[in-house]
């Protein structure tokens, strides 16, 4: 997404956050990426998106890019994030190829 349509997105009320961890998972080197529509404190869990695993073994940061691009469009769209948000598309990474069977 260009840095335009980010300001427009953040303008029109999504704001979103990098954060280099995923809670719970044992990956040290994943990214996640969460965003919300009308950020305030106090906003539940509910009321956010996460797109996580990104990696190099994981989801790719151009895979994510385009996810977070379908997630802001349908937030603006929608006027709302989180479990609220109904997507018309589901965008699919490419499953991992499994590593070689060792006889």
């Amino acid at each position: 997404m260009a840095l335009t349509s980010r300001r427009k997105a953040a303008r029109d009320g999504a704001d979103g956050a990098q954060t280099p961890r995923r809670p719970g998972r044992s990956a040290s080197d994943s990214l996640g990426c969460y965003v919300t529509f009308g950020p305030e404190p106090g906003l539940p869990d509910s009321r956010r998106n996460c797109i996580s695993n990104i990696r190099q073994d994981g989801l790719s940061v151009e895979a994510a890019a385009g996810q977070m691009e379908a997630l802001l469009r349908a937030m603006l769209a929608q006027g709302t994030s989180g479990v609220a948000l109904r997507r018309a598309e589901r965008v699919d990474p490419p499953a991992p190829a499994l590593p070689d069977a060792q006889d």
